[in-house]
């Protein structure tokens, strides 16, 4: 099925967008499994990211847009040409961009929560029971059921 999601992704090729998830349905998938975000945490997905996103690579590329120098496209009124401008100037959002997707594709990110203030001194565990109490509370307070008759 892997090469059938591939042959989804590779069919789309400048015809806008196409997710992930729609791809895979495409390509066989359930629905539930394409939709969960799973398949990019299994570890064939990660040996695929990693053979053809080397970091090798990715460090060549990075080097590259970040020394990209912006280009302004205009057209010359007296000539009718069109004129290619080089600023000098580094072309910030080509390089922001693609080193934004390429780290994100690599989960490159640090997903950490940092808990300030009172509740910080609490453990794991006694934060998921406040967590827990506020989301049952807030159940019963949308199905309708009072706090009283749930004590």
């Amino acid at each position: 099925m892997l090469k059938a999601l591939a042959g989804q992704l590779e069919g789309q090729e400048g015809k806008g967008e196409v997710s992930m998830a729609k791809a895979m349905v495409a390509a066989g998938y359930s629905p539930r499994y394409a939709y969960t975000g799973s398949f990019s945490r299994n570890k064939v997905w990660i040996d695929l990211v990693e053979k053809e996103l080397p970091d090798g690579v990715l460090a060549t590329k990075h080097r590259a847009l970040l020394d990209k120098e912006q280009v302004i496209t205009r057209n010359n009124n007296k000539t009718g040409e069109i004129e290619t401008i080089r600023t000098g100037e580094m072309d910030t959002w080509a390089a922001k961009n693609a080193l934004d997707l390429a780290y994100k594709i690599k989960n490159k990110y640090d997903n950490t929560i940092n808990i300030r203030g009172g509740i910080s001194a609490l453990s794991d565990a006694e934060i998921e029971d406040r967590i827990a109490g506020a989301m049952a509370t807030a159940m019963r307070s949308l199905s309708g059921e009072s706090q009283e008759a749930t004590e």
